[in-house]
């Protein structure tokens, strides 16, 4: 599984076609205000179409393709997905002429994105103070507040804290971002484990790497949101627990944050626990590690608790499985240098059961080929 591991290392290595402007990441040299598609793809060339010449300077990736609508009116597709088409709408104005609405790309009546598009994930531009020249050698800030109902309501106080860091609330009632790393980077909301890795296949694995993801108050490193064993080439086939053993420092360190657990079923027994209340859910033990803490040497258990019968359903079924948890750690009450890392599982909205080999085929890097932009091949 070297090829997974290293073109995927922070869970997978999403998709990047060398010419494709989806992935280029130059930052926009414009000012955009209000605009949601900065950009269109000409069906035909498979070249960025910016904004008509004069409505700003944007360039992308050394490209200047603006548009012009004798050259590109009728085959202009939407960014993300590449099917849906778009069209340009010309500047015009509201409200007896006191509102102007700037030139704009949208869809054309009737079309809809395909499915896996990303367009829908995008924040509208009406709940991001600063829409204007995203910087795009940055990865994304991806917001994970609306999630499912059981999974915000199991994270309480602890990962919702209000600190009033991330966020500030202006006189005219809009939050804004206070960490300035955050505030040019393409935003996304997702809803589901399942928008996530729409995500993923259509941004760098070097922007993957470099997303955030904000829950509450809280601001995560992608390498410490993705957590899962690591096969580093040349290691034999040998796993490291570092990513484990990350999120056990930062759980110590009293930085509690939501994790996207990667974990293999297969081979793994699944035990009956059964608690107050006639209440019982399935526990699955993963590889224990150590971990230096506090001048001691530790002994970590991770340990999967699942409570809904359709994700255990899914669980027994083995292979790979990806779950969206809230991690805690806690102390065992036998042994002063054993501690349980542990993994609620709550709603079956909440897990992703796919072949991992299947997930690198459709997210890995392409190659370059005479095929159309969406045939993958793993280089």
């Amino acid at each position: 599984m070297q090829f997974f591991d290293d073109a995927y290392d922070e869970i997978v290595c999403a998709v990047f076609l060398e010419g494709f402007v989806g992935q280029v990441q130059r930052k926009f040299d414009a000012v955009y205000s209000g605009v949601k598609y900065r950009h269109v793809i000409d069906a035909n060339t498979r070249q960025a179409v910016l904004l008509p010449r004069g409505a700003h300077d944007g360039v992308i990736g050394g490209i200047v393709n603006f548009y012009v609508a004798d050259k590109h009116q009728g085959h202009l597709v939407c960014p993300d997905c590449e099917q849906a088409e778009m069209v340009y709408v010309a500047p015009y104005a509201q409200m007896g002429g006191n509102k102007k609405v700037r030139g704009h790309f949208r869809l054309a009546h009737g079309e809809k994105h395909s499915a896996g598009c990303i367009s829908d994930l995008r924040m509208d531009e009406v709940r991001d103070p600063s829409p204007d020249n995203k910087d795009y050698t940055k990865g994304p800030v991806i917001y994970i507040n609306s999630m499912a109902a059981e999974f915000n309501r199991l994270a309480g106080a602890r990962y919702q804290s209000g600190r009033g860091v991330l966020f500030d609330e202006g006189d005219d009632g809009v939050l804004r971002v206070q960490d300035q790393d955050l505030v040019h980077r393409e935003r996304f909301s997702v809803q589901t484990p399942h928008d996530l890795f729409r995500i993923m296949k259509r941004i760098s694995p070097e922007r993957l790497k470099d997303s955030r993801i904000v829950y509450g108050d809280r601001v995560t490193e992608w390498s410490h949101f993705m957590v899962r064993l690591v096969h580093k080439e040349g290691l034999h086939n040998t796993p490291s627990f570092y990513r484990f053993i990350e999120l056990a420092k930062d759980l110590f360190a009293n930085d509690f944050h939501p994790v996207m657990l990667h974990f293999n079923m297969d081979g793994q027994k699944m035990k009956e626990i059964a608690v107050a209340g006639n209440r019982s859910y399935q526990r699955v033990a993963l590889n224990s590690f150590t971990v230096a803490h506090n001048g001691k040497k530790l002994t970590v258990q991770p340990l999967v608790s699942v409570f809904h019968q359709d994700a255990i359903a899914r669980l027994r079924e083995g292979g790979d499985i990806f779950a969206l948890t809230l991690p805690k750690i806690k102390k065992s009450a036998d042994n002063p240098n054993l501690y349980f890392m542990i993994f609620d599982i709550v709603s079956k909205g909440l897990v992703v059961s796919t072949d991992i080999r299947d997930v690198a085929r459709s997210v890995g890097r392409l190659v370059k080929t005479n095929e159309r932009p969406s045939e993958f091949a793993l280089s």
